[in-house]
């Protein structure tokens, strides 16, 4: 019986075709939904290992939360009357850049709008939501974008991509692309806030800094009355984000989800308003790769 001996060369041979034939095998096994789920569950484990990041205090959450669906004896949607007062509030205070996590889609009230779209073209630097749906049928897919109404662009107003990219096992893990005409509603507030942060590649992986509840927030009706309820220049040259943070939906027949599972808290879920603010509040854009945390926004119809 003859014998093979393999010189030195051969060797060599063997084990670089060994390794190329395990990257072969391993790159097929992440694209098995197995595999898949391995490597999502890889790296949400990297930001409970990891923990929560310190955050800047130049980003502040308003929530239309409960308390303020209480102090207001509102139901929803609230007049837009009020979000111009919001909104000069937030500015009287020395606010620097404002973001309306709510669809403004539809005209409302006359007067109202009117009020809205005079304090949005007086005091610049607010970013206001827009979503976009996707219709499917027998071999097309349409996409349709929903803007603000064009009364309240006209002023100079910005307006951010809003809708978000959900993994097959429903957890949101990254942010839009920046697809034209839009950007991610994130990366639009921060750009218009601070145009020298770091910027990232859009649809990137969010570096979430830590769990819900991660970066200072108040609530609407005290954003209202800041010198009553909040200290002396809390929100200066701040960058504010107002919107939905509820434990249960407001008008859910009219709005997209408001709270997702992300990463970090892969056991419960997050409210995309904070979820979209936190790693802009480590002085990143919301989007980059690497192991940090946030969420993302979506808007709530108003």
């Amino acid at each position: 019986m003859m014998s093979f001996t393999a010189g030195p060369s051969g060797i060599r041979l063997v084990k670089r075709l060994s390794a190329a034939a395990s990257v072969v095998l391993a790159l097929a096994f992440c694209a098995t939904p197995w595999g898949g789920a391995l490597e999502r569950l890889g790296y949400d484990l990297q930001f409970l290992l990891r923990g929560p990041l310190p955050v800047g205090d130049d980003v502040v959450v308003v929530a239309i939360d409960e308390a303020s669906f209480g102090a207001l004896e509102r139901q929803w949607p609230w007049p837009r009357r009020l979000h111009a007062d919001l909104l000069e509030a937030l500015f009287d205070a020395g606010a620097r850049t404002v973001a309306f996590d709510i669809l403004f889609a539809e005209p409302s009230n006359a007067a109202d709008d009117a009020r809205l779209a005079e304090s949005l073209s007086r005091r610049g630097n607010v970013v206001l939501a827009s979503d976009r749906s996707s219709s499917r049928g027998a071999g097309f897919t349409r996409d349709i974008d929903v803007n603000p109404l064009p009364a309240f662009t006209a002023g100079g107003a910005a307006s951010g991509l809003v809708s978000l990219p959900v993994d097959n096992d429903g957890f949101v893990r990254r942010l839009a692309g920046d697809e034209a005409p839009l950007a991610a509603f994130s990366r639009v507030a921060a750009r218009l806030h601070a145009p020298g942060l770091e910027d990232a590649a859009g649809g990137g992986l969010i570096n979430f800094a830590g769990p819900p509840g991660h970066l200072e927030t108040v609530s609407y009706y005290q954003a209202l009355e800041p010198d009553r309820f909040l200290r002396e220049d809390f929100l200066r040259d701040k960058l504010v984000f107002v919107g939905l943070s509820t434990h249960s939906e407001v008008q859910a027949d009219a709005a997209p989800r408001d709270r997702y599972p992300v990463p970090f808290s892969r056991w419960g879920v997050d409210d995309r308003l904070g979820a979209g603010a936190r790693d802009i509040g480590r002085g990143r854009l919301a989007g980059s790769g690497g192991s940090g945390g946030g969420g993302v926004p979506a808007a709530l119809a108003g």
